[in-house]
């Protein structure tokens, strides 16, 4: 009877060293990335102040909160978790130019960049240094020849709020 309970415990000992290791790596993993911002390395450092910039230019631009909220009339919610190190906040966009390329910041932080044609639906990540609980800030904005920081030829601006579950 022992012979059969051997393999039993080599199992069980090989599964629960695995198992360790397992949670070791992703801890490692976890902590070496708990300071990113969300956005890609190549973005991380493009930021744009849109204070005091008004609505400009063709197309429209909405985000929605976690219930399905999406409107100009209202702030709509994304519900996260306390810990979460990351979110993603879904948009809508129309009526735009496919050129110049569209640029989305979220408080003032690149954070996506495409050609829109026609509508489109989509994502924007939400770092760690945004899921914090209030009202933040989506912005679409084409620049002129697509170079951000020169002329402003459309702007979109929509408020959401980030609450904790």
């Amino acid at each position: 009877m022992s012979k059969k309970k051997a393999p039993v415990q080599i199992i069980l000992v090989a599964l629960l060293t695995t198992s360790l290791m397992l949670l070791a790596a992703c801890s490692s993993t976890a902590n070496s990335t708990s300071g990113s911002s969300g956005s890609s390395g190549a973005n991380a450092a493009v930021t744009y102040d849109g204070t005091g910039q008004s609505d400009l230019g063709t197309g429209i631009f909405f985000v929605q909160g976690t219930d399905g909220t999406k409107s100009s009339t209202t702030t709509p919610t994304v519900i996260i978790s306390k810990n979460a190190s990351s979110s993603n906040i879904a948009f809508e966009a129309s009526g735009y130019e496919e050129n110049p390329k569209t640029y989305f910041f979220i408080d003032g932080t690149l954070v996506a960049e495409n050609n829109i044609p026609g509508k489109t639906v989509g994502t924007l990540t939400l770092g760690a240094d945004v899921l914090k609980e209030g009202t933040h800030k989506a912005e679409a904005v084409q620049f002129k020849d697509s170079k951000i920081g020169g002329e402003v030829v459309s702007y979109k601006m929509a408020e959401f709020t980030i609450k904790y579950e």
